[in-house]
């Protein structure tokens, strides 16, 4: 068993890529600029508007939502991996594989 998380994977996740996706998915014009002004700013408590830098906001009710797809193309991939049992819940990943070892030949392999 091999466990691992993304290390401040919101703080990281590019705007731009976020809006390729919600220019992709969402048709209706009006609930994808809604979308876009989430993603360009935050209101903290007291109401105050706040431009970050990088990443997207934590506590909004969209980052899990956005945040999970970003990660399709891994479920993809170890979809296709039939030695490898695989679960991920948002940045969190725990992989299994029949021989122990193979986590740790491969952790070093890459150390």
């Amino acid at each position: 068993m091999y466990r691992t998380d993304i290390r401040g994977y919101y703080r990281h996740i590019l705007k731009h890529q976020v809006a390729g996706q919600l220019h992709w998915h969402i048709a209706d014009v009006v609930c994808r600029d809604l979308c876009l002004q989430w993603l360009h700013y935050s209101i903290e408590d007291g109401g105050e508007i706040v431009t970050p830098e990088k990443g997207i906001c934590r506590g909004s009710a969209l980052s899990p939502l956005i945040g999970g797809s970003l990660l399709r193309h891994v479920d993809s991939y170890f979809a296709t991996r039939e030695e490898i049992f695989y679960a991920r819940y948002m940045d969190d990943f725990i992989f299994f594989h029949e021989n122990a070892l193979a986590f740790t030949q491969g952790n070093q392999a890459t150390a």
